[in-house]
């Protein structure tokens, strides 16, 4: 939120009931606030959604967690990668010229995450987009976020687009700029919930896309299962939906 205030970018802060008064003592007035506490990820973005909806109507709006860390724009010299921390506005400004130039209509664009090898692929349909989002409301064909997935929201929210409209539904840019986040693996404070239910969601997930999401044999260190979301058969279907 600093940044975006260093930066004089307009920002709503979504928050939930009982974190008013934290927020108001520390001077923040663009607030919307949800309508119940502790009700998950999903209820959380799902209400983003139906609140763009009714107070700007179709227009491309960004949904950025508040865990950003750093954002960088990078380019290719002598075959390495050269990066250089940047401003959000200077990184979304590159963003937002590169979305301009692609040949598609994507209804959610997102930026690379992380320090991941280089992919030879400027643009990756139908793979995970998650952390920011830049969302084009007109496009999403009805498709929102299931209010009951307090984990697994945004993987969900893809395979109900991917499903509806085809695999270019939502694309992720994997030159030029990447941020980075936490690591998922914390279990203190408000993810205890997402952590120790993760099983319970996985299976849940799986029942509704068993064709594209696979319980792994192998767990992590924490004894939570691995997972594999099958993009690559999400990609060979039609934007008619047929494989």
């Amino acid at each position: 939120m600093r940044m975006l205030q260093a930066a004089h970018i307009p920002f709503t802060i979504v928050i939930e009931p009982q974190d008013i008064p934290a927020y108001q003592s520390y001077g923040y007035h663009n607030i919307y606030v949800l309508p119940q506490n502790d009700q998950g990820i999903g209820y959380a973005r799902a209400h983003i959604l139906e609140h763009v909806r009714q107070s700007q109507g179709q227009t491309p709006f960004w949904m950025m967690d508040d865990d950003l860390q750093t954002f960088y724009t990078y380019c290719i010299q002598d075959g390495q990668k050269v990066k250089t921390k940047c401003t959000i506005d200077v990184f979304l400004q590159r963003f937002l010229q590169q979305v301009e130039n692609h040949d598609g209509d994507a209804a959610v664009y997102g930026p690379k995450h992380g320090t991941f090898a280089l992919s030879a692929k400027p643009w990756t349909s139908c793979t995970d987009v998650a952390h920011m989002q830049l969302i084009f409301p007109e496009r999403l064909c009805g498709v929102t976020y299931d209010a009951s997935y307090r984990i697994f929201e945004d993987v969900k929210f893809l395979l109900d687009l991917a499903t509806r409209m085809g695999p270019s539904a939502f694309v992720r840019w994997n030159h030029g700029v990447y941020y980075t986040v936490p690591s998922g693996t914390a279990v203190s404070g408000g993810v205890n919930y997402e952590h120790y239910t993760k099983e319970a969601a996985l299976e849940t997930l799986i029942k509704s896309y068993p064709k594209y999401v696979k319980k792994n044999d192998t767990t992590t260190r924490y004894g939570q299962p691995k997972y594999t979301i099958l993009w690559n058969r999400l990609r060979q279907k039609d934007r008619k939906g047929k494989e």
